[in-house]
């Protein structure tokens, strides 16, 4: 997926991030599924595409036989890229049989109190540009975590009356270098403060949060189910992204126990075509915020089917693929 602009994040810039497409087909009917993956996670292209030639697949011709699947699917240690790309594969080409949506299958309501969803502004746009891009839009998402980031988010924060969503990627040091960043920062109109601190500092972020006065939300620190009871002490939120935590369906129940344990929640996304994001918003009402403006940053969307009105994600009747722009772009 091939950005329009460099997109900086605290760990370095990149022009694109490498995807793999798959295409679940059966009695007539296709469904796709994404992984998409950023050079910092351990999955590659290639992993993804060893892990579903390892798959015993066979026909699947009721629910039963879904849900065995799926069973055996997460019953496989690691490649949670993978499973998503396969699981919400199988889901879309599941729902399509079925005549129902995904929203449907989860047993959500369609309702047209969808959450906001965040327009991402980094250190290398043009942010007059940007601004004018996300007029629409209520959450402005900034990526912090490299030097002069207050300077920046200032600026950007100076031009609009929106408010305001920190990402710093773990780019602040240490809780001193990020108490004081967030007492520069006091004043603004700010929504939340994403994964401040690198990943092991855990006992920083108890600190953090204790002294913090705006919500903390867990991203890299956080990926599956099992990592929800560890957040509490640290986060005031968590970062749902169907690509780390292995599908739509894994990211249904991570929301439910999140909520039922007080926490805020955003759902993201790692860059991810129309296809994955399509999966994502299938739940977002579970949300507080979505953070889905993946298909915003590309160029070359391979997937027609989701829209952006006044802010919110509003899925399509059906995502499908532009079949010439795959072709162009398999890997033999």
């Amino acid at each position: 997926m091939q950005f329009k602009n460099p997109f900086v994040l605290a760990s370095g810039t990149r022009t694109f991030t490498p995807s793999v497409f798959l295409c679940a087909h059966q009695d007539g009917l296709s469904g796709w599924g994404e992984a998409t993956m950023p050079p910092y996670v351990h999955e590659t292209q290639q992993s993804v595409m060893q892990f579903i030639a390892r798959l015993n697949l066979t026909p699947i011709n009721n629910e039963q036989q879904l849900n065995s699947f799926f069973e055996y699917l997460y019953s496989m240690h690691g490649n949670y890229f993978a499973k998503a790309a396969v699981s919400n594969a199988l889901l879309s080409w599941w729902t399509k049989k079925q005549h129902i949506t995904l929203t449907q299958y989860f047993g959500l309501k369609t309702t047209e109190q969808l959450p906001d969803c965040c327009y991402t502004i980094t250190k290398g746009d043009t942010v007059d540009e940007k601004l004018q891009q996300a007029k629409d839009f209520s959450l402005l998402k900034i990526k912090a975590g490299f030097d002069g980031d207050i300077d920046f988010i200032k600026t950007v924060a100076a031009m609009s009356s929106r408010a305001v969503c920190i990402d710093a990627n773990r780019g602040w040091q240490n809780a001193g270098v990020a108490l004081k960043k967030i007492k520069q920062l006091e004043g603004l109109n700010i929504e939340f403060i994403e994964q401040p601190l690198p990943t092991a500092m855990h006992d920083a972020m108890k600190i953090l949060k204790q002294h913090s006065p705006f919500t903390l939300i867990a991203d890299e620190s956080f990926q599956t189910i099992d990592d929800l009871q560890n957040m509490a002490e640290c986060f005031h939120g968590i970062n749902i992204k169907l690509m780390k935590c292995g599908g739509v369906i894994q990211a249904y129940h991570i929301a439910l126990q999140a909520r039922n344990m007080g926490f805020k929640i955003l759902l993201g996304c790692m860059s991810e075509s129309s296809c994955g994001v399509a999966a994502a918003a299938s739940i977002q009402s579970l949300m507080n915020w979505v953070d889905l403006d993946g298909p915003l940053l590309i160029k070359n969307d391979p997937f027609t089917g989701i829209n952006y009105r006044q802010g919110k994600v509003v899925p399509g009747s059906d995502v499908e693929p532009i079949m010439s722009m795959l072709q162009q772009q398999t890997i033999v």
